[in-house]
């Protein structure tokens, strides 16, 4: 799993320039804290799930989902009569930018990521959060 890891994390630091902090997920966006450890727009990668094939040979495939969360500051007045609504798409954008970064990405000894779900949630401080699964299938 550390290769899946770290090859996302280096696709997203590639493509998205504008991730401030490309990290493991170990619940930094559930804090119980004023305010939140990392800055935005954040990129959190987990590995929450392998369901193995039952093979009975030495390499064992498994289905692996990754997610990714994207987390970005939604603070600034962007209400549709403020002159500034433009900028809450352009801060989405940085989701879709590290979707299309890594949807159907394929390198290192896994096969390409295949995209399977998204969702949309809020989180206190005008978080938006942009969650995506993938799966891919590795050897081992």
């Amino acid at each position: 799993m550390d290769e899946i890891f770290l090859l996302i994390q280096a696709r997203l630091a590639d493509q998205v320039k504008v991730l401030t902090i490309i990290d493991m997920d170990w619940g930094q966006l559930e804090t119980q804290e004023e305010t939140y450890p990392v800055t935005f727009p954040c990129a959190l990668i987990d590995i929450p799930d392998v369901v193995w094939e039952k093979t009975g040979v030495t390499k064992q495939p498994g289905t692996v989902t990754v997610r990714v969360k994207v987390a970005i500051n939604m603070l600034d007045d962007t209400h549709f009569s403020s002159g500034t609504v433009n900028d809450a798409v352009a801060r989405l954008q940085v989701a879709r930018d590290s979707d299309n970064a890594l949807k159907l990405y394929l390198a290192g000894s896994f096969t390409q990521l295949d995209r399977t779900h998204t969702r949309q949630y809020n989180l206190p401080g005008a978080i938006k959060v942009v969650e995506t699964e993938y799966e891919t299938v590795i050897q081992d």
